[in-house]
């Protein structure tokens, strides 16, 4: 009826990792998998080594643990860099900014490179990565993950996440390490309640 709002309430089951297996402080010479908790597709989706398209918006992901790569982490001042072998070569994980001059804003990237100024740190309130990058004459923080019902990795602007909105509108990434990410598979069905 005309003026009536109605409330739909979805729940998932899904395969839950627990907290405990979230590495927060991530050391070298460890195999990890970057992953993320998609609760609006009810899915777990581990990073590939690619990007889409050519504008390197944003990172493939696969359901498969087994068929995610492998990252490892350089401890550098102040956090991190992320990197993953493609072709035999290291290649790190690089956040950055283009300026779009015909509209007037800048466009997020991400994709794999040889050397990266990124240096990632970890804020347990919202369990999320985060780096700081270039905007003009400031600089502005960026979260890693994804957001709504993309199956993507990507980054978006920290002040669109929060405490009260992590892994239900805003999906951070994490790392766990191989071990426990490939004893896990895509039809693991535990009650996220």
């Amino acid at each position: 009826e005309k003026g009536e709002t109605k409330v739909r309430t979805y729940s998932f089951i899904m395969g839950k990792v627990d907290t405990d297996a979230i590495i927060t402080e991530p050391e070298e010479g460890v195999e990890y998998k970057l992953f993320l908790t998609q609760a609006t597709l009810g899915k777990r989706f581990y990073a590939l080594a690619t990007t889409q398209n050519n504008e390197n918006k944003f990172i493939n992901t696969t359901t498969k643990p087994t068929d995610g790569v492998i990252f490892q982490v350089e401890k550098v001042d102040g956090g991190y860099k992320f990197y993953t072998m493609i072709d035999g070569a290291k290649k790190y994980v690089n956040a950055y900014l283009v300026y779009d001059e015909a509209n007037d804003k800048y466009s997020k990237r991400l994709n794999f490179v040889d050397a990266t100024d990124n240096v990632w740190t970890y804020e347990a309130d919202t369990n999320a990565w985060f780096v700081n990058l270039p905007q003009g004459e400031e600089t502005v923080k960026y979260v890693l993950g994804t957001y709504g019902d993309f199956k993507t990795f990507c980054i978006s602007e920290a002040t669109y996440i929060s405490p009260s909105n992590t892994g239900i509108t805003q999906f951070p990434a994490n790392f766990m390490t191989k071990e426990v990410a490939e004893s896990l598979t895509p039809d693991d069905k535990v009650d996220l309640a």
